[in-house]
């Protein structure tokens, strides 16, 4: 309520009590004369009064109306605007939520720009350095062909081939690895005829080196055999001289013919026991012998294959950790196939928990200044930390590899030679062996406590496990167990090269680690 309303109302209320009041007159008479005379003017006066006051409240109702219809519709307006600013509010909220998403998903864009432009500087790494060593390698290869102007022709032309792959290459990563094969299979194929006659120069050496105490260890039987070919002919020749005489006394008396031959009888018979006795002594001769241990180290040293592993991956703060490894094997026949074996300690592989995961790795076989790269690396269905390489026939044969064999019967003999393949001088020796109890496809090497102080090779993971033939049986897995590899079945394999993180973090490389884990704690 406003003050000129406020004042109307009061007036009007004073009015009121004034007209209902009654003031005692101080005569009656005259009171009453006066009331008389002034009530019709005093009612005229104040309806008048009222209806002027009507009037105004009538005419300040119609302003208030006024006032309160324009004041609705500017309520009603501002209500309007102020749901438009509302839905504009939420159209700017719901965009800036879309902006916020598109800049989220521009930042992992950009993440994933960021991790593949270092997986490209770490490729673009990579291949420098296989360019170096192919670089290097052709240097090697020129200083070869030198010797003769058709291998240098076809050197130079290889040569151009290399660089101009290497050079495609930088922009066509994924293609690498397959060049690198076919240009390595040329340059093996202009390399064959060379070395050949090496090879066969070599592999002569290896036998000599091989027979030499196989032809010592055999003297004394040959001397026995002479022996007894210097017998059995002076027997042949007391025979035929007798059988002569025989024939005399035949043709001189009929009567001793019976004794004759009789005699004649029991001389083929002593031929015929000399000839089985010679056959005998020949197959003794033909038969594989026994090795010592010093020439199946020999045949080791000799045969033995060098690998390279290289891995790495991405460090904490940005940086490339990698890791070399140089390891010595020998190749075996696995059916078929000629393979690499390996203990995971001789690689960067590690299955114990908590092991670094890599994501990229290669390996590389030389032997002799020829050098061949191999695409993955598997594990063996019998224990995860015995790894296998297939390596190629064509590769054995220009590689010089004689591949040992695999002992048909690994109890065969109570003594193994071990022998280990990272060192270089006189590491072999000679253990008692027994199977295990528990399990069948381990053999557990007896080295007492005391021997081990004074032994100069203990039992270590990784050994070598040949019998006194020179055949393969196994590989020690740890320091007291041997795995007998009497077949080679994979469990799984690790690409080298760029699908090396693949590998990794699939569930190859983590059921590997469950199933050494999962290994009695004595065999591992």
């Amino acid at each position: 309520m406003n003050r000129p309303l406020l004042i109307i109302v009061c007036d009007f209320l004073l009015i009121s009590l004034l007209s209902l009041a009654k003031f005692e007159p101080a005569s009656t008479i005259e009171n009453q004369t006066l009331s008389n005379s002034l009530s019709p003017q005093r009612t005229n006066d104040m309806v008048a009064i009222l209806k002027t006051a009507l009037a105004s409240e009538q005419q300040v109702r119609e302003t208030l109306s006024s006032q309160l219809d324009s004041a609705q519709e500017s309520l009603e307006n501002s209500e309007q605007a102020l749901v438009a600013k509302d839905s504009k509010i939420a159209l700017i909220e719901k965009d800036l939520e879309e902006v916020e998403g598109r800049a989220q998903q521009l930042q992992d864009e950009r993440v994933l720009l960021q991790q593949q432009y270092t997986d490209t500087q770490k490729s673009v790494s990579f291949l420098q350095d296989q360019f170096l060593e192919a670089s290097s390698e052709a240097k090697r290869l020129q200083n070869d062909l030198n010797r003769s102007e058709q291998s240098a022709v076809a050197a130079k032309t290889k040569l151009q081939t290399i660089e101009s792959e290497l050079n495609l290459r930088r922009s066509e990563v994924s293609a690498m690895q397959a060049k690198m094969e076919a240009l390595e299979a040329e340059r093996r194929d202009a390399e064959q005829q060379k070395f050949q006659l090496a090879l066969e120069l070599k592999q002569s050496q290896t036998t000599e080196i091989i027979v030499r105490e196989q032809f010592d260890a055999a003297k004394d039987e040959i001397r026995e055999a002479k022996q007894d070919v210097a017998y059995s002919r002076e027997q042949v020749s007391i025979a035929q001289s007798e059988t002569s005489l025989v024939r005399e006394e035949a043709s001189s008396a009929l009567l001793g013919k019976e004794l004759a031959e009789e005699r004649a009888g029991q001389l083929v018979e002593g031929i015929a026991d000399l000839v089985q006795r010679n056959e005998a002594m020949a197959q003794q001769l033909q038969a594989p012998r026994s090795m010592t241990p010093s020439a199946i180290y020999a045949r080791f040293l000799d045969q033995r294959l060098l690998t390279r592993f290289q891995a790495s991956r991405s460090g904490t703060f940005g940086n490339t950790i990698t890791q070399e490894k140089n390891s010595y094997s020998i190749v075996v026949f696995n059916g078929s196939e000629l393979v690499a074996l390996y203990h995971t300690d001789q690689t960067p592989i590690q299955l114990w928990s908590g092991s670094s995961e890599w994501e990229q790795m290669a390996g590389r076989v030389e032997r002799e200044q020829k050098t061949y790269s191999c695409t993955k690396i598997c594990f063996t269905d019998a224990d995860p930390r015995v790894l296998s390489m297939p390596i190629g026939a064509r590769q054995a044969q220009v590689l010089g590899l004689r591949p040992f064999k695999l002992a048909e019967d690994p109890l065969a003999h109570d003594q193994v030679i071990l022998v280990d393949p990272s060192l270089d001088a006189d590491a072999y020796g000679a253990f008692d062996i027994r199977l295990s109890a528990n399990y069948s496809n381990y053999l557990e090497v007896s080295l007492p406590a005391l021997e081990r102080l004074s032994q100069s090779l203990v039992p270590s993971p990784g050994h070598l496990v040949f019998n006194p033939m020179g055949e393969l049986v196994g590989i020690m897995v740890n320091e007291s167990h041997c795995l007998v590899i009497d077949g080679i079945t994979e469990s799984g394999d690790i690409p080298f090269g760029y699908q090396t993180a693949r590998s990794m973090t699939d569930d190859t490389f983590s059921r590997q680690a469950e199933r050494l884990a999962a290994l009695p704690r004595v065999l591992r």
